[in-house]
Order: C-alpha cells, then structure tokens, then sequence
C-alpha cells in the first residue's frame, strides 16, 4: 500500500474519516500520536477498520526502518566503549528483525484489506508478527537506556521509541479488527 496524505478518491468527508480515526484511536495506547500520525490518510481509509489498521502498519514499518536505519549507522561510526558497541549492535540486529516482522504484516494486512479467502488467518499472523515486531522495538529502546552513545543516545532512543509507540498503536487496531472482525472494504 501506497500512502499519499490527504488524496481522497471516493469523495468521502475529511471530517467523516476524521471522526472515525479518533474514535479508533481512542482505545490505543498512544491515542494522541495514532490521531496525528494517521489522520493525513484519513481520505485513504474510507471508514474501513481494515483499512486503518493497514495504514498504521504501513506507517510503523517505516518508524522502524527509519530507526534501524539510524541504529546501523551509529554502529558503523564506531562507540567510545565496547558496551555502547555491544548495545548497539544487538539493538541494530533487533530492529532489523523487527523491520523484517513488520513487512510480513504489511502483506498480510494487504490480504485483510483485500478481502481474500485467507483474511482472517492473515489478520492472526499479521498480528503475531506486529507484536513480534513491538517485542524487538521495546527490547532495543531498554538497551539504549543503559548507555550514553556520546550524548546522542535521546536522539537514537527517541527514534526507536516512537516506532515502538507506532506498532503499539497498529496492535492495537488489528486486535480490535481481530476482535469484531470488522474485514469491510
């Protein structure tokens, strides 16, 4: 899925689709961040639970890729010490695993999305690998917390606790779906 802010191809209210991510977001862990984060693809969503459960999907694997990609760098650049090396790497391999877990629920999401034969396995395992993917994300912030990284660990933690937030928030809404298996166009 392609995202484009505020593209709207149906013609359906803004202030519709708002509405419905608020009332979305209110149930997640992080429901002032799901509002903000979301709410530029409101047009995209077509008050489709499926919908917005992939498009937080979507937006989570990118939060991830973007802090994997700032973990990796900041091990390639080389550490004071060999804790901060340590930290970094195993942190940099977790992202990598939970960018990867990440990916797999996006095409699972897809499937959701589309309706397909398999959907509601395909929203389990979405599911179990978002939540794979938040497990990876929480484990690298907890390491971070612990070493210093040259004053820059706010920056390089910040970033990896917002994709956490982000596939907290998009656990959330595909266990809602889950729940109510709400699979609408």
């Amino acid at each position: 899925m392609a995202l484009s802010p505020n593209a709207d191809p149906s013609g359906a209210s803004k202030n519709d689709s708002t509405e419905f991510i608020s009332s979305r977001c209110s149930r997640t862990t992080y429901p002032v961040l799901c509002r903000t984060s979301l709410s530029a693809y409101a047009s995209q969503m077509q008050s489709s639970p499926a919908k917005l459960a992939q498009v937080a999907v979507v937006l989570s694997h990118a939060h991830a890729e973007s802090a994997f990609s700032l973990v990796t760098s900041m091990a390639k650049s080389g550490t004071p010490n060999r804790d901060e090396a340590a930290v970094l790497a195993d942190c940099g391999m977790m992202m990598g695993d939970a960018v990867k877990q990440l990916q797999r629920s996006r095409y699972a999401m897809g499937a959701v999305s589309a309706r397909g034969l398999n959907a509601k396995a395909s929203m389990e395992n979405a599911q179990t690998w978002v939540s794979s993917g938040l497990t990876d994300e929480s484990m690298c912030a907890s390491g971070l917390a612990r070493v210093d990284l040259g004053g820059k660990r706010d920056v390089v933690r910040g970033r990896v606790v917002m994709a956490a937030r982000l596939t907290s928030n998009a656990l959330s809404l595909i266990g809602r779906l889950a729940s109510s298996m709400e699979i609408s166009p």
